[in-house]
């Protein structure tokens, strides 16, 4: 979630725009105004010195900066209006602004007419993000501002600290609570209630009850045998596969012309033995899974080209025949006639 909040003091006229992309502190910037119209940003990511770049009016090629012009020219917004009312003051004091997210706890501060972003871990130890502060950022002059504004045991204290104490008891405060959502019948989102409305499915005398149909035994989430032995059919027609398919395709020695033949004849004898599947089949459920009707000849079926992996640790993929049958035709013309 990306959330961008525009902080500042009154008493200085300092503003700035704290941009958050993820819930670590890598993942937020903070971009401003120079006094001379130039947009800075101080983020992990950036490597361009914002204090160099504050005396002239050049702005860093970076992404964030980048999305604010696609902003303001998106929204119809003059960068001119903009810069006129985000612009800092050259003599603009140094400012503190502490922002509670959760259990992150975000410094915006001003030093010298450069805006960062400080952090303090539970140990008390502080991170700077400012690219003009990378080799000193436990320690430059944003980090001595914040810790200035907490005081000699601001860790500790329930508003702004960030020891495990002090972030457990403002923890109710901060904490939301759980959005209150309708039934499922004005609400997609939850399914309470689902079981409480009417099947849209037509049903007939003949057809078994829904609570039948609703029913299941209780199971232990194994495979049966049946299906253990389907998938070792699978198995081994995919393996064979792979390893006859190159002497299929013609590919044998000239010495044996008739290798091809006898290729064709070993997979025919096994697909008539069971031991592999045929390709070639559609593969089509016998019963409908909404009312359990059997298909019968009447019912028109729609082939389909599809994929079937197997559990085969080097065989590749079988290129099968996948049909569905459309019982609701049946169902229809059965409509029409009581109708009529």
């Amino acid at each position: 979630m990306v959330t961008a909040r525009v902080i500042g003091d009154k008493g200085s006229r300092s503003r700035a725009i704290v941009l958050r992309q993820g819930p670590g502190k890598r993942d937020a910037s903070i971009l401003w105004v120079s006094s001379r119209d130039g947009i800075l940003r101080s983020c992990f990511y950036g490597h361009e010195n914002a204090l160099f770049l504050s005396a002239s009016s050049r702005s860093p090629t970076c992404r964030h900066t980048m999305a604010l012009r696609q902003a303001l020219s998106s929204s119809d917004v003059s960068a001119g209006t903009f810069c006129s009312r985000m612009r800092l003051r050259a003599d603009a004091a140094d400012v503190s602004v502490c922002e509670d997210d959760g259990s992150t706890v975000l410094w915006s501060i001003s030093y010298h007419s450069v805006f960062s972003l400080v952090t303090f871990s539970d140990a008390n130890v502080a991170t700077c993000v400012a690219p003009c502060c990378r080799r000193f950022r436990r320690r430059c002059g944003h980090v001595r501002v914040a810790r200035e504004r907490r005081g000699p045991d601001g860790f500790n204290d329930v508003n702004f600290g960030t020891t495990p104490a002090a972030v457990k008891a403002p923890l109710h405060a901060r904490r939301r609570p759980p959005p209150a959502y309708d039934k499922v019948i004005h609400n997609e989102e939850e399914y309470e209630g689902l079981e409480k409305l009417a099947s849209d499915t037509m049903r007939f005398p003949q057809d078994s009850a829904p609570v039948d149909l609703a029913a299941r035994p209780s199971r232990n989430l194994l495979p049966s045998t049946v299906k253990l032995g389907q998938g070792a059919v699978w198995n081994r027609t995919a393996d064979l596969r792979q390893a006859l398919k190159p002497q299929a395709a013609g590919t044998a020695p000239a010495d044996r012309p008739d290798h091809a033949r006898k290729v064709q004849l070993i997979l025919s004898s096994m697909i008539g033995a069971g031991a592999i599947r045929d390709t070639r089949d559609a593969l089509v459920e016998h019963c409908c899974g909404s009312c359990g009707q059997n298909r019968e000849e009447r019912h028109k079926v729609v082939a389909e080209p599809g994929l079937l992996t197997t559990h085969h640790p080097t065989a590749p993929a079988l290129k099968v025949c996948r049909s569905a049958w459309l019982s609701w035709l049946l169902v229809f013309s059965s409509v029409l006639d009581q109708a009529t």
